[in-house]
């Protein structure tokens, strides 16, 4: 799947935070900050002040970067037991600015610069689809009804893609267990096809137009979770939906998968 370019990177974060700050209850409504969401332990205050420390940290970790600053980058922190309503929003919207405005300085050259980041350093390629995904789901995790939203965007589905292709295998450093060796695991949504193949005691991508043999060599079908849609299997990787959710289908292992990829 492509990557993004840096404008549309630029696009789809200002619509997706944007999205977030309006799905926020109103200032005046104390009760709806304090509802549970699908984030397990975290009511709406909770990921509004998360959503805070991040954006703000992400726009550190850009203007750092271009200055060529190695130190890591950090966050805004609030205290979810005393921020108000109008403060986790106005630091929000400050958050959402200040890493608009590192966005609009860069281009698309020097995807290699090194981005400081609190658990360690990216290169900015692969840092860019982690703005995107972050700002689509947490979207999304307000969005009204949670699992029943709205699709996600075509530009969330590939950076949100993109980002698993390369976290996944550091995921399944957090495993309970793994599969034998030569398994490979596809995740198969309409356009969304991926796939990763374990060996040597680790998780890789594997081609997407490979055949998915199981790990005997007999040629089964392998570890599959399907869905119609990208936006159901991706919020099934992510943990967003569980393994007995009726728009999925598995088949060989594939109900294994959060077992070998838990988080985020």
């Amino acid at each position: 799947m492509k990557a993004l370019a840096v404008a549309d990177v630029r696009a789809a974060v200002a619509r997706e935070w944007e999205r977030f700050i309006a799905r926020l209850p109103a200032a005046d409504d104390g009760p709806g900050w304090r509802v549970a969401t699908r984030c397990q332990g975290w009511t709406v205050s909770d990921l509004a002040v998360h959503a805070v420390w991040g954006i703000s940290m992400e726009a550190d970790a850009l203007r750092r970067a271009g200055a060529g600053r190695r130190e890591p980058a950090e966050g805004r922190t609030l205290d979810p037991a005393r921020a108000g309503p109008e403060e986790i929003v106005s630091g929000l919207v400050a958050a959402r600015q200040a890493l608009l405005d590192e966005l609009a300085v860069l281009d698309d050259h020097d995807g290699e610069r090194i981005v400081p980041l609190p658990y360690g350093e990216l290169p900015r390629a692969l840092f860019l689809p982690i703005l995107v995904m972050e700002a689509g789901i947490h979207a999304d995790d307000l969005a009204a009804g949670g699992d029943a939203a709205a699709p996600l965007a075509d530009d969330v589905v590939v950076a949100t893609t993109n980002f698993l292709v390369t976290f996944l295998p550091v995921l399944a450093a957090g495993a309970s267990a793994t599969p034998p060796a030569g398994t490979v695991v596809a995740l198969r949504g309409a356009t969304v096809d991926l796939r990763l193949r374990f060996g040597d005691g680790r998780w890789s991508a594997a081609d997407a137009g490979d055949p998915l043999p199981g790990p005997s060599g007999t040629g089964d079908a392998g570890a599959v979770v399907a869905a119609e849609d990208d936006s159901t299997i991706l919020r099934f990787a992510l943990g967003r939906l569980a393994a007995d959710d009726s728009r999925l289908s598995f088949s060989g292992p594939g109900r294994a998968f959060k077992r070998w990829f838990p988080g985020p």
